[in-house]
């Protein structure tokens, strides 16, 4: 049953995953997920893994190493995303840093090969504009009074 559980993480992530805009919300129904799943760190990692394997099988099959290379295409950006959803999800539960390094490998690699610290230096190019947007949204919000 386990195992079921991961495969319904892991397909729901893929499907987020390929829309290439990060809204606020995806961390939390992650989050929200993993928790009604019941799940551990180590099904998380799973998850994220075999996520990352789908992701990337199913886009090489329309998309060129070049065109994975453009900061700005749509599955570049896809693919960026599922980097920093897998960082903050394995960061959120608590990860020990080697624990934490052996999950965030295991998707790089999943995602072409990257390495760790080019894995993370793309997760962190869309961190900051998400981060920068989800501010802006709540300046807008508490100036309306919303």
């Amino acid at each position: 049953f386990g195992a079921m559980k991961t495969e319904i993480y892991a397909i729901y992530l893929n499907g987020m995953a390929k829309n290439p805009l990060t809204k606020t919300g995806e961390l939390k129904e992650l989050q929200s997920l993993r928790s009604a799943l019941g799940l551990t760190n180590q099904q998380v990692g799973q998850a994220h893994g075999d996520a990352a394997k789908m992701f990337y099988r199913d886009v090489q099959r329309f998309t060129t190493v070049d065109e994975l290379d453009d900061e700005d295409h749509p599955d570049r950006i896809s693919l960026d995303k599922l980097l920093f959803l897998t960082e903050r999800a394995l960061r959120q539960g608590g990860e020990t840093d080697k624990a934490f390094t052996f999950e965030f490998s295991r998707v790089a690699l999943g995602l072409g090969g990257l390495t760790v610290d080019e894995a993370l230096e793309r997760a962190k190019d869309v961190a900051t504009p998400f981060y920068e947007r989800a501010l802006a949204s709540t300046r807008a919000k508490l100036e309306s009074g919303a």
